[in-house]
């Protein structure tokens, strides 16, 4: 049997993510949540282009300033062009199936099959998989400790969680989104000022003044952690 090509995105998908990919890594979110709407609407046959807002659309539901019914409103959008990715035919030949399936995960909440999936791509050679080690390890620390699983098996998860974001670190260590995961595995691990540092260090690689607001508000769930194994 013959088999198929792999798809490739377009010479302008490739300069677009690169333009949104620096407008998000630099915290302007709102900024790069608008480049992506704009996107998709000159591109509506893209599933780069539908891909990214759908990213974007999940990412931005994470900001604390907007209302509550905005933030459901994007994440709810998050969830259904994930899923129309996810549930895709071809989607395994697609060359971001690996990062789609990421965001599917990670917008529904699935973090076993997250890890898994970052698992599956470092045993196959690539590295990046180690972000979804991370998150998929780091989330499942929290529930666990959360859901009353135990303090010993949350810090199983989460030094798989800090391992993975070393690993990680290697390959892109300006990426600041891993971070905030990475911060609630050492708080886990009992290591509130490393936590603390960590989610500062997201506003060096942003190269953006500290968000007084933002911060207080993840330095409270780190306290939370920190109490909760206490």
């Amino acid at each position: 049997m013959e088999q198929k090509s792999a798809i490739k995105i377009t010479d302008e998908d490739r300069r677009f993510r690169d333009l949104n990919r620096a407008t998000y890594n630099s915290g302007r979110m709102a900024e790069a949540y608008a480049q992506a709407a704009e996107y998709y609407a000159a591109h509506p046959g893209s599933l780069y282009a539908k891909f990214t807002f759908a990213v974007m659309s999940g990412d931005y539901s994470e900001d604390a300033s907007l209302p509550e019914a905005r933030r459901a409103e994007l994440l709810a959008e998050a969830r259904r062009l994930s899923r129309e990715i996810y549930e895709w035919p071809d989607l395994p030949r697609w060359e971001l199936a690996a990062v789609a399936r990421n965001e599917y995960f990670w917008f529904h909440g699935l973090y076993e099959e997250q890890y898994a999936l970052g698992e599956a791509r470092v045993a196959a050679g690539e590295p990046r998989g180690y972000y979804s080690v991370c998150v998929g390890a780091a989330c499942l620390a929290c529930k666990t400790l959360r859901e009353g699983g135990g303090r010993a098996a949350a810090e199983i998860w989460a030094a798989r969680a800090v391992r993975a974001f070393r690993e990680f670190e290697k390959i892109d260590p300006a990426w600041f989104n891993i971070n905030p995961f990475y911060a609630r595995a050492l708080a886990i691990l009992g290591d509130g000022p490393g936590a603390l540092a960590a989610l500062k260090d997201m506003y060096r690689k942003q190269g953006t003044p500290v968000k007084e607001a933002e911060l207080a508000r993840l330095h409270a769930e780190i306290e939370q952690l920190l109490a909760l194994r206490a």
